[in-house]
């Protein structure tokens, strides 16, 4: 329940739940485990807890940035919010995985023993852990919710994609993801395998340093935007599994625009003409910065960055690309070392402002162009104070309409979750934000 001011956001639990190690589910769990984010004085705080609760109940070295005033707990049942300001971006923030109640026994023991902090009160328990190879998940059989429909369930981490496939077709595991686009058309023939797809939060992005020359110019960054073919690059490069990036948050998000701010498609005569207005009719030099690695973000690795030189070439850019292990292009973003990357942006909540967020912290220096961040500055303020859906998405319809002009980054395409599974297995539905409800899968 909130108050009428949005300032106060009482929550009633469940009366009879348990931990799976039979502590109860009260108030008091609840006000212990988000006192280990809010506190760095207590005794069983998270490691880098503050750059989490920044990120959810505010940054309390900005002006009004912390909202949370208060956690209170009247009764062993209710747990209530009191905030400085209204923030309804706050019950999506508290679904995120650094916000999940755990038991504050297996906390206090695990410090003491070694052993595991993650013992919930949901349909799937922990039965044993081995790092980096084997999670073993088993059905709590006295949940409140009814019993999952698999008794027990093993994640293996299998490095090689060749070892993951070879184990799909051979039926050594039941289930299986991060999958090259290419590989995955052939997957999709396999008459024993079916494609799971859905939204997730991740954009790729062709991160730009608008505080280097000749980036620093709008007209020049909307040059770019128009000289690349986001459908084709979909389409050829990536085999279909994303969908192309007509805005700049990506879909799945609740209270993303459908209207697009972006074609599509290229115009390579708009683009040149607004180099010649910059000064660059003639093109420039470009250096971008390409990950090594697949990512989640973009599942066609250097086959991106070699498509945007490509495409570029049509506005007489020449792009000198530098190929780096992920860890080493993030430091070189974080400082502002770069002309141009090829990067990924995500939302952990689904949260627009969230999204917003993780963008200021890549960019250079730390924040965006502080005349992009003036002119963000009222609508996130909206965007707190709105509560009714239909009003959200027209503040991030300005929102978007804000940053096409400002061009601050350049969206290229959001990719799709897909997970390879046997064709017994039933009920397979993806959530956007990866937390899928594995209890309800079933096994023919």
């Amino acid at each position: 329940e909130t108050s009428s001011d949005g300032k106060e956001w009482r929550f009633r639990l469940r009366a009879g739940v348990r931990f799976h190690d039979g502590t109860p589910l009260n108030a008091q769990a609840v006000h212990f485990c988000l006192m280990r984010l809010l506190d760095p004085t207590h005794p069983y705080a998270v490691r880098g807890a503050m750059g989490v609760a920044r990120a959810i109940f505010g940054d309390e070295r900005e002006e009004n940035g912390a909202f949370v005033k208060d956690v209170r707990t009247p009764d062993p049942q209710t747990v209530v919010f009191v905030l400085s300001r209204p923030d309804f971006g706050l019950l999506r923030r508290l679904a995120r995985l650094e916000t999940a109640v755990l038991s504050p026994t297996a906390i206090q023991t695990a410090s003491s023993e070694g052993g595991t902090t993650i013992v919930g009160t949901g349909p799937m328990r922990i039965k044993s852990i081995r790092d980096g190879f084997s999670l073993v998940l088993e059905r709590n059989e006295v949940y409140w919710g009814g019993l999952a429909e698999i008794k027990e369930l093993e994640f293996r981490g299998v490095p090689d994609p060749n070892e993951r496939e070879r184990a799909l077709r051979e039926g050594l595991c039941e289930m299986g993801q991060r999958f090259s686009p290419a590989r995955l058309k052939e997957l999709e023939e396999a008459k024993e395998l079916q494609l799971w797809r859905g939204e997730a939060m991740h954009g790729c992005v062709l991160w730009l340093n608008t505080r280097m020359a000749p980036l620093d110019q709008a007209g020049v960054r909307q040059a770019l935007a128009l000289a690349l073919n986001r459908r084709g690059c979909v389409d050829m490069v990536l085999k279909g599994y994303a969908v192309p990036a007509g805005q700049f948050f990506p879909p799945a998000i609740g209270d993303a625009s459908t209207s697009p701010v972006l074609p599509l498609a290229r115009d390579v005569a708009r683009s040149r003409e607004l180099l010649a207005q910059a000064g660059f009719a003639d093109g420039f030099t470009l250096k971008l910065l390409i990950p090594r690695e697949e990512r989640v973000w973009n599942p066609g690795s250097a086959e991106v960055g070699q498509w945007v030189a490509n495409e570029l070439t049509e506005v007489r850019i020449q792009v000198i690309q530098e190929l780096l292990p992920s860890e080493a292009m993030r430091e070189r973003i974080a400082s502002g070392d770069f002309q141009a990357a090829l990067w990924g942006l995500s939302s952990s909540s689904g949260e627009i402002a969230d999204y917003l967020a993780q963008a200021a912290r890549w960019s250079p220096k730390g924040t965006l162009d502080p005349q992009i961040q003036q002119a963000l500055a009222p609508y996130l303020a909206k965007l707190r104070e709105t509560r009714e859906p239909l009003e959200r998405c027209q503040v991030v319809d300005g929102i978007e309409e804000m940053l096409s002009d400002f061009m601050p980054w350049v969206p290229l395409f959001y990719a799709q979750q897909v997970l390879v599974v046997r064709r017994q297995l039933e009920n397979v539905v993806l959530n956007p934000l990866g937390l899928h409800h594995l209890w309800t899968w079933r096994w023919q």
